[in-house]
């Protein structure tokens, strides 16, 4: 059985073209990963994704790319996280 408010609480019919982000790492500590504070490094790590989306019906990412400055955590991780997403569809390219 689904929760009703879990369904209430999905977005729907979001699209994304032709967006191109540049990632670069600024800032005195080191970069990559979510839930962490400095003085607690690699306690919580999860790397970081470009693009996190969570309970959406119907995202569509087309034709975008997503660039990482410089080698970082960041650039061995997986570029699209998304959690309780349906009838979604992302082309979201790594590029260098």
């Amino acid at each position: 059985m689904v929760n009703p408010i879990e369904i209430e609480g999905f977005r729907t019919d979001i699209r994304i073209r032709d967006l191109h982000m540049t990632f670069k790492r600024q800032g005195t500590q080191p970069g990559g990963l979510f839930d962490e504070q400095p003085s607690v490094r690699h306690v919580y790590s999860h790397a970081i994704p470009a693009l996190y989306a969570r309970s959406v019906k119907q995202l569509t990412v087309q034709d975008s790319t997503v660039r990482y400055a410089d080698k970082s955590e960041a650039w061995a991780s997986e570029v699209t996280t998304l959690e309780d997403c349906t009838e979604s569809a992302v082309d979201l390219k790594k590029i260098q």
